[in-house]
């Protein structure tokens, strides 16, 4: 049985995504980019959010999700925790949109140690041990290696891999 999956790593500078279809306990990617509001740091929060819903209802227009998994937000300062909160609503609405009522969600801890089997594994490492799962890849940000972790962890938690 094939499944669509969309795998959000989210962020207000620069939200990470990965579509892949998920077969026979394989990952095939299909996409696999980022949402760089870096460039647009000086812009309002409103218009770095609509920029990110747009992207989101573009990958749903595109690709037929069935399936979507975010990160669990996490943050050192209030301020940014509040960003978060927003880039996560604006995601979940997106998604609520297009028929996902619920969103599975890990931690980035559950993550890097599905992927890495180290609960504290660098950004480096993950991206590594990812090669095991979907190949060798070169990604632009660190950003989009982390939402290919946060979909391959899924796949690993649910036994679709």
């Amino acid at each position: 049985m094939s499944k669509v999956i969309l795998a959000l790593d989210l962020s207000l500078s620069s939200t990470g995504y990965a579509v892949a279809n998920v077969s026979k306990g394989n990952i095939e990617l299909i996409e696999v980019g980022h949402i760089n509001n870096k460039k647009h740091a000086k812009k309002s929060q409103a218009y770095r959010l609509h920029r990110i819903a747009s992207v989101l209802k573009d990958i749903y227009r595109k690709h037929p999700i069935e399936i979507v998994v975010k990160e669990k937000g996490f943050s050192k300062g209030h301020i940014s925790t509040q960003a978060l909160f927003k880039v996560a609503g604006v995601a979940d609405l997106m998604s609520f949109s297009f028929g996902h009522d619920n969103i599975a969600e890990l931690t980035p801890a559950q993550v890097k140690k599905a992927v890495t089997k180290n609960g504290k594994a660098s950004k480096d490492e993950v991206a590594v041990a990812l090669a095991k799962y979907v190949g060798e890849r070169d990604y632009v940000t660190d950003d989009e290696s982390d939402a290919v972790a946060v979909l391959v962890a899924h796949c690993l938690k649910e036994s679709l891999i």
